[in-house]
């Protein structure tokens, strides 16, 4: 498995289903001490709402409380960037999970309390893809 970089997101393929990948994520994300604030179900809501169908497709919110104190300290907008979203979506007869990658977005000339807290946030996001895409026997 590879974690795709991209500007706006860090994603990998799961060859499991959707629902695998979205309990073997919330698994890896607690190791990792990302804690999910909320699962917004797309999928669910779109059919209720507004009546149409689409493939599986779950937005969690996502942040480390650590990691946000930190950057807090020493830079009053680190709210802008916590909590940040993460993407489960069926792809045909597999699964991408995609987290935002704001080391992608953002200047790497900011305060150094962001920049810590992002390249280390990005760090155990690509763990939490690792595990992720691991087979579920070497799991």
């Amino acid at each position: 498995m590879t974690v795709a970089t991209h500007t706006q997101s860090l994603s990998a393929v799961m060859h499991r289903t959707f629902d695998e990948a979205l309990v073997s994520l919330r698994s890896a994300l607690q190791t990792e001490n990302i804690e999910i604030v909320r699962e917004v179900p797309f999928h669910l809501a779109f059919r209720k709402g507004i009546g149409v169908g689409c493939k599986k497709y779950t937005v969690l919110v996502v942040w480390s409380q650590f990691e946000a104190w930190r950057a807090v300290l020493t830079e009053n907008e680190t709210g802008l960037l916590m909590p940040f979203n993460i993407v489960v979506r069926e792809n045909g007869g597999s699964t991408v999970i995609a987290i935002d990658n704001w080391t992608g977005r953002l200047s790497a000339h900011g305060p150094i309390a962001i920049s810590m807290m992002l390249h280390d946030i990005e760090v155990r996001m690509r763990r939490v893809l690792e595990q992720c895409a691991r087979e579920p026997s070497s799991a």
